[in-house]
């Protein structure tokens, strides 16, 4: 009999304690919470004046560029020229430039029109008429050295041995001929002055003077001689 008491089943009374102790328990734990305070939160209340901003839609995105060549748009990729195909030579059918002869004149210059210009014109010039020949002056036709000799040394001059230099100047007509004597300067001896201008009338020879027409008119001729013993 001891035997069976030690293996037999617990008893229903002592499960049914251990439920109500556990329910006891859960009741106490549920109570104890349901006594705390919690803060309330209010929600926010609706702001009668905030502005209302409508976000803009994105436009739709462009299309993908892609890399067809425009060259063979059908089959979406650049056109090859194969090796066997033709080739076209440039030069074959260049137009040519008919032979009108040989060019002999290689200094000419081919000037295109240029476009009209609207630019105010600028004062008209005259042109002045180009002289055909240079005028001159006259000059003598021998060495003016040759035009006196010691025999035209004055003989008073001689004697008193007085020597100087004359100035002159000479008034020569269209056929070169000598037609006044002027001293311009004094050598200081009227002996000496006096035979310049009785000397130089006769022995002077002279080519005319010419003007811009190439006709032979009258001029001066200005020139010194030196008077000085042997």
């Amino acid at each position: 009999m001891a035997y069976a008491n030690a293996h037999r089943p617990p008893d229903a009374r002592a499960i049914a304690g251990a439920a109500a102790l556990q329910l006891a328990i859960g009741a106490l734990v549920v109570t104890g919470l349901s006594n705390v305070d919690l803060p309330f939160i209010e929600p926010p209340k609706p702001n009668p004046t905030a502005t209302t901003y409508k976000i803009p839609t994105p436009p739709p995105k462009p299309p993908e560029a892609t890399n067809d060549s425009p060259l063979d748009k059908s089959k979406g990729r650049p056109t090859t020229l194969d090796a066997s195909d033709p080739v076209i030579d440039r030069f074959t059918n260049a137009p040519t430039v008919p032979n009108s002869g040989t060019v002999t004149n290689y200094g000419d210059m081919l000037v295109l029109p240029g476009p009209a210009t609207t630019g105010t014109p600028g004062p008209a010039v005259t042109p002045s008429a180009t002289p055909s020949f240079k005028p001159l002056a006259p000059a003598p036709r021998t060495s003016p050295s040759s035009w006196f000799s010691t025999d035209d040394y004055p003989s008073t001059a001689a004697r008193r041995e007085l020597e100087g230099t004359v100035g002159y100047r000479l008034t020569i007509s269209a056929t070169g001929k000598v037609e006044n004597c002027t001293v311009t300067r004094s050598s200081g001896h009227s002996s000496l002055d006096r035979a310049t201008c009785q000397l130089l009338p006769r022995s002077g020879k002279f080519t005319p003077a010419r003007n811009a027409k190439g006709e032979n008119v009258g001029g001066t001729y200005n020139s010194e001689i030196v008077w000085r013993l042997p």
